[in-house]
C-alpha cells in the first residue's frame, strides 16, 4: 500500500512556504545533503528538504558545512528504518507500507523531525487500522505526538465504541493524564 501525496492529505494545517529562501538555498555550492545511516546513503536535495518546513531540515540546509550527515549514532536501533522511510518520503512524497508498526513509527519520527505532510499522512492511514483493541493505543499515540487529526477521530470512535472499549485491558490501565484528556474530549 502507498500512502497518498501530501498533496491529497486532507489538511488545512499543511503549508508550503513560497519564499526568496528558496533561492538562497540553490545558490549555495551544496545542492544536496546525503544522510548516511549505517551503510546505507540518501542523497536529498537542500530544496527537497527545505520545502517539508520542518525546522529541522531547515536548519541543516543553511548550517550543514558537509556534504554528509551521518545520522547512524544520532538514531535509536528502533529508529533507524522510520528515519530511512522519512527520507524517502521527502524525496518521493510516497511511502511504502509496511505494517501497523512501521506506522507509528513514523508518526513519531515526523513528529519529532517536524514533516508535518508525512504527520499527516500517518495520522489519517493509522485511523484505517483502528479496531476496539488498540484505539486507546492510538488515541494515546495521538496525545504524545500531538496528531490533531489522528485524535479527534480515534475519540469519536472510542466514543461510539465506548462500552465495548471500557472493557478493555487497555482502557482499564490508561494512564490519569490520558484518561483525564480523553473524558475532556468525549
Amino acid at each position: 500500500m502507498k500512502l497518498l501525496p501530501p498533496s491529497a492529505v486532507f489538511s488545512k494545517d499543511v503549508r508550503y512556504l513560497q519564499d526568496s529562501t528558496l533561492d538562497e538555498i540553490q545558490s549555495t555550492n551544496e545542492k544536496s545533503i546525503t544522510f548516511i545511516i549505517g551503510k546505507e546513503q540518501y542523497v536529498i536535495s537542500k530544496k527537497l528538504l527545505y520545502a517539508t518546513n520542518s525546522n529541522y531540515f531547515k536548519k541543516i540546509c543553511f548550517t550543514q558545512d558537509k556534504k554528509e550527515k551521518d545520522m547512524t549514532n544520532e538514531l535509536k536501533n528502533y529508529e533507524l528504518q522510520a528515519f530511512k522511510m522519512m527520507l524517502i518520503y521527502i524525496k518521493t512524497s510516497s511511502v511504502e507500507l509496511r505494517d501497523y508498526d512501521m506506522l507509528k513509527k513514523l508518526l513519531i519520527i515526523a513528529h519529532r523531525y517536524d514533516v508535518v505532510a508525512l504527520k499527516l499522512t500517518c495520522e489519517h492511514y493509522l485511523l484505517h487500522y483502528i479496531t476496539i483493541q488498540n484505539a486507546v493505543e492510538l488515541v494515546q499515540l495521538a496525545f504524545s505526538t500531538n496528531a490533531k487529526f489522528l485524535e479527534i477521530h480515534s475519540t469519536a470512535f472510542i466514543k461510539f465504541n465506548i462500552t465495548e472499549i471500557m472493557d478493555t485491558k487497555e482502557f482499564q490501565n490508561l494512564p490519569k493524564e490520558y484518561s483525564n484528556k480523553m473524558i475532556e474530549s468525549l
